[in-house]
């Protein structure tokens, strides 16, 4: 309560300023309202020295709310850059809430980068006895992402829009490996760390998945090459059996993960 009653409020020195530049005002109405009697009493010098004080605080009370209005805007400015902060912290922690309670499901894209940090933290935490093979899956997500870019920057520099169906291909590839590496997790979440049984029913199925998804990327790098053999011979007479063999690999590949991406 006490933090919402003081957002409304303006800073001490903006009601300083305020009364100041009132009490500024006063003084020059008065002294142009009693002109005459001021300088009677005080003759015209020191009338004139008087309205020169009056106008040297008139200024500085304006110096002064010029000062606390800045001071305010700056305040109101960074308030707001802290309120868009914590807005963002709160929206990314709400994100993480929402992967963290349904990580894996297969209603949507799994997340590749999600399920590394996964994978690393049960490599370094409670399955630390299986870490090597729990790397060597993660390396190959991350492997995937790589063939991605790659293909990605292929395809952008040489201004290849018209295989653009290609990526699909990879992202179709890239689903399948990480629904490989979903089976494992799964299998990991009711398995005991410390029974040697349940270790090797984990070490089984991650040497499954790992053997499983090498040879899809074996057929990915293949895919790639065959991608850049397509590119080197545009306009050549081969280009047409280039094609060819680029659609085999695709419908070579969709079928190996058909009905599982």
């Amino acid at each position: 309560m006490a933090e919402h009653s003081q957002k409304g409020k303006k800073p001490k020195i903006f009601v300083v300023a305020v009364f100041m530049v009132a009490v500024g005002i006063c003084l020059a109405v008065g002294a142009a309202v009693f002109r005459d009697d001021l300088i009677i009493l005080y003759r015209l010098k020191g009338y004139q020295m008087i309205r020169n004080m009056i106008v040297l605080y008139c200024i500085f009370a304006v110096g002064v709310m010029v000062f606390s209005v800045i001071r305010i805007g700056r305040l109101e400015k960074r308030k707001n850059e802290e309120e868009l902060e914590l807005s963002r912290i709160r929206q990314d922690r709400e994100d993480r809430n929402r992967k963290s309670e349904a990580y894996l499901s297969v209603s949507d894209k799994l997340d590749s980068s999600f399920i590394q940090s996964l994978l690393e933290n049960k490599a370094r935490e409670e399955w630390s006895v299986l870490d090597v093979r729990l790397f060597k899956v993660k390396e190959q997500l991350q492997e995937m992402d790589d063939c991605q870019s790659r293909l990605s920057r292929l395809l952008t520099d040489n201004g290849a829009t018209a295989l653009n169906s290609t990526q699909e291909v990879l992202d179709k590839v890239e689903q399948y490996l990480c629904k490989n590496v979903r089976k494992c997790l799964n299998y990991m979440g009711v398995a005991d760390p410390h029974s040697r049984d349940d270790i090797a029913l984990v070490g089984s199925k991650l040497d499954s998945c790992y053997q499983d998804n090498q040879e899809k990327l074996a057929q990915i790098d293949e895919f790639l090459r065959t991608v850049v053999e397509y590119l080197n011979r545009q306009g050549d007479e081969e280009a047409e059996s280039s094609i060819d063999l680029l659609n085999m690999y695709k419908k070579t590949i969709l079928e190996s993960i058909a009905g599982n991406y």
